[in-house]
């Protein structure tokens, strides 16, 4: 079960920007979010997702409703990957956490390890390369 996002999904969040732009740091932060939640997808789990794309990560603050801008200018999440740790700073207004979601071509079967990836893993064929 997952819980309500309340900024959507981010091709939604990003449309919503004014010019339909985000920063450049920004874009950095969501994408390695991004590939993060798909690296632990794979790595604990052995999920491979099969409809990666905007529409299926999802974004919710990263601070408690009471957290103001005043009280704590910017908010730090961390990211453990081995030994190395990663840490994206941002701007406690504009703390956001991706979420994977939409599952419904993904599989952890281990007889799909190293497979090629058929058309029948697809469920938006209009997002497939040609």
């Amino acid at each position: 079960r997952m819980e309500l996002c309340k900024y959507g999904d981010v091709e939604e969040f990003i449309r919503k920007e004014p010019g339909a732009l985000i920063s450049p740091e920004e874009a950095r932060h969501l994408l390695f979010q991004m590939a993060y939640s798909l690296h632990v997808a794979g790595d604990r789990f052995g999920l491979k997702h099969y409809d990666v794309k905007l529409l299926n990560f999802f974004l919710q603050s990263g601070n408690e409703s009471d957290i103001t801008e005043d009280q704590h200018p910017f908010t730090v999440l961390r990211y453990g990957l081995g030994s190395h740790v990663f840490n994206l700073r941002m701007p406690t207004s504009r703390a956001l956490v991706a979420k994977l979601a939409d599952f419904g071509t993904a599989n952890i079967r281990a007889d799909s390890d190293g497979q090629p990836v058929m058309l029948n893993n697809f469920t938006t064929l209009e997002n497939t390369p040609p």
